[in-house]
């Protein structure tokens, strides 16, 4: 028997959608979000966990569709994603397949096509898992989009839902993530939580006492509740 999967299940067609949650359900998997468009979609997957993304094509003349939206998930989040849309044209297809979905699913499906689907998607995302990490982040500057190496960030700094991201180049850039996603992004052996507001890469670190460490010219707090692994964590580095 297939997992059952938390579902965010993007289609700004309401009784397809409806459709979808009903034979979702069948299937024995839990809808955690419902959207018709991709600021919504976002906005589901910073508060819920969610294992796998039914992402609907066409989201209307937005120019957010879902492909954009399914580049934003691939570049910033650990999940696999579906397409779902009836239509076929070169044009489409080879934008979406550029995204590198693990599946597509071509309306009107059926329940054997659905379930076959979702159950390849998830098995080629953890077999992805145990091969590749991925190493930069997708950021918006300006009208076009740039790709961030993580080796370059040298402080994370929680602001509600987003991350600033301060690199060793002076930069600062907003990034919509939480701490807890970043960690599950981040090298244990560069980086290190000090705070549940703070990370820091260890590579860029100069100073630190017991309260508070130093990075790129950057200060940033060490918690009461971190400090001993912080500090014997820090002790460790070779800082000349």
């Amino acid at each position: 028997m297939t997992k059952a999967l938390n579902i965010l299940l993007v289609e700004d067609e309401f009784m397809t959608r409806r459709l979808l949650k009903k034979k979702l359900a069948e299937l024995g998997h839990n809808v955690v979000g419902e959207a018709d468009n991709s600021d919504d979609a976002l906005d589901i997957l910073d508060a819920h966990q969610v294992d796998l993304a039914i992402l609907d094509i066409n989201l209307g003349e937005d120019s957010k569709d879902g492909i954009w939206l399914g580049e934003h998930i691939r570049f910033n989040q650990n999940i696999p994603f579906v397409y779902l849309t009836a239509y076929e044209t070169a044009d489409i297809v080879d934008r979406a397949l550029n995204t590198q979905p693990h599946a597509y699913l071509t309306k009107p499906f059926n329940d054997l096509g659905l379930k076959t689907t979702l159950a390849i998607a998830a098995q080629q995302h953890t077999n992805n898992k145990k091969k590749e990490r991925v190493e930069q982040l997708l950021l918006k500057d300006g009208r076009y989009l740039v790709q961030l190496p993580l080796s370059d960030l040298i402080t994370l700094e929680s602001q509600g839902n987003y991350i600033l991201l301060r690199t060793k180049g002076g930069e600062e850039h907003r990034y919509r993530s939480t701490i807890a996603k970043m960690l599950n992004r981040l090298s244990e052996d560069d980086f290190l939580q000090t705070h549940r507001a703070f990370i820091v890469n260890l590579n860029f670190v100069e100073s630190f006492d017991t309260n508070s460490v130093t990075v790129g010219g950057h200060t940033v707090p060490i918690s009461k509740g971190k400090r001993s692994e912080v500090v014997e964590a820090l002790s460790q580095l070779s800082m000349d």
